[in-house]
């Protein structure tokens, strides 16, 4: 998948929000309408509008590189916040945040011998 830049924007925004101290949960709405619109652009480089990051967000929804969640809010237990989170799992997700692509996968190391359940059995007897 090719990310945009606005997208390239949209993660690393979300990555400072998540590292925000105090905060226990990104808010859709705040970071939405209080922490993008203040996202610093360099000088002569493309300021996106408010139907912009709206639509990068659904984008990338779309594409699973943020994950939606609900948790209880604080000031009204019983209207749960939307809150949204990166999905770092992901190649493109750790390519824009700089991270080493890991081998994930399990990969089971051979030892000689018999295999260690028969010598637990032989053990028991």
């Amino acid at each position: 998948m090719t990310l945009v830049d606005i997208e390239i924007r949209l993660i690393k925004a979300l990555d400072r929000a998540e590292s925000t101290p105090g905060w226990k949960f990104v808010s859709l709405k705040k970071f939405r309408d209080e922490v993008l619109p203040y996202e610093p652009t360099a000088p002569g480089v493309f300021q996106p509008s408010d139907v912009h990051w709206q639509d990068a967000i659904r984008s990338a929804i779309e594409k699973r590189l943020i994950l939606v969640g609900k948790v209880p809010n604080p000031k009204s237990p019983q209207f749960p916040v939307t809150s949204i989170r990166l999905n770092r799992l992901l190649p493109d997700v750790q390519e824009v945040l700089g991270h080493a692509k890991q081998d994930l996968d399990f990969h089971p190391i051979h030892i000689k011998g018999e295999p260690l359940s028969a010598t637990i059995l032989r053990e028991r007897r």
